[in-house]
């Protein structure tokens, strides 16, 4: 009968490496190996990593043999082996060039190895390197990331050791609008064709303020406007909730929430 035999070092090792390692196959590897040393049979850990039980009787022998080094070894020939040698050095041009597609990453490659991969050898050597295509986010124009950093140092982290040692309240403000309208998409037709929408704005105000403890919003809901008079009635709200402790509020950028009306009530 084939039985795994683990380190208790090794256990701490691949519990670590299931979830940080930046290689998904290396992770579901470690993952299986993981369950069959926490007492699951090979079927239930192959169920629990989506993995056959082959596999996974696979990963036993393999550590047996060679143990966690032997899981993170790929034999076969593909792009992930075919580029082994590059690796560091491609992931180093994709953090600083992060190509647009598989087709501008492909060129790229070729570029910097020589080597010709399809697009789906591409695909899949970038989901190997923990590569993902997201949707870009966006900062303010007049952000200063010196700043923000002094900010966070000085003042945002010793208010938040505060706030979770119980010595006072630290929220963080924020306001949503959300409108009423539909999303169209593309579709075979003639003639472009259109949907019924709602009449007039139809938009509904939040004014949030998150607790930076127990995760919980505190909300102010209108369809009109949100202005420094909201933000006042919040504020009043929150301080008549939080008696006993110091109340620290991150606001956002917006004036309303910094002019003298507000200050002067806070």
């Amino acid at each position: 009968m084939l039985t795994l035999n683990i380190s208790d070092a090794d256990i701490i090792l691949a519990n670590y490496e299931r979830i940080h390692n930046p290689i998904r196959s290396i992770r579901i590897r470690m993952d299986a190996l993981y369950a069959v040393s926490q007492g699951y049979s090979r079927s239930q850990a192959a169920a629990q990593s989506g993995v056959c039980r082959n596999s996974v009787t696979t990963y036993v022998k393999s550590y047996n043999k060679g143990g966690l080094e032997a899981l993170k070894t790929f034999k076969y020939k593909g792009a992930i082996s075919v580029l082994a040698a590059d690796r560091m050095a491609i992931e180093e041009m994709f953090r600083l060039r992060p190509p647009r597609s598989c087709k501008e990453a492909a060129a790229m490659i070729r570029e910097l190895t020589g080597q010709e991969l399809t697009i789906q050898q591409v695909g899949r050597f970038m989901h190997s390197i923990g590569m993902q295509p997201r949707k870009m986010g966006h900062v303010p124009a007049k952000a200063d990331a010196d700043k923000q950093q002094q900010f966070v140092a000085r003042q945002l982290g010793p208010l938040m050791e505060k706030a979770q040692a119980g010595q006072c309240h630290l929220f963080f403000m924020d306001a949503a609008h959300f409108m009423l309208a539909p999303f169209v998409g593309l579709i075979w037709c003639f003639a472009r064709m259109f949907v019924k929408a709602a009449s007039g704005r139809n938009r509904i105000n939040v004014l949030g303020a998150l607790n930076l403890v127990t995760r919980k919003m505190e909300t102010l809901i209108n369809t009109t406007y949100i202005n420094a008079e909201t933000v006042a009635e919040l504020l009043n709200q929150i301080a008549a909730k939080f008696k006993g402790l110091p109340i620290y509020m991150v606001l956002d950028n917006a004036r309303y929430q910094h002019c003298d009306y507000v200050k002067q009530l806070a």
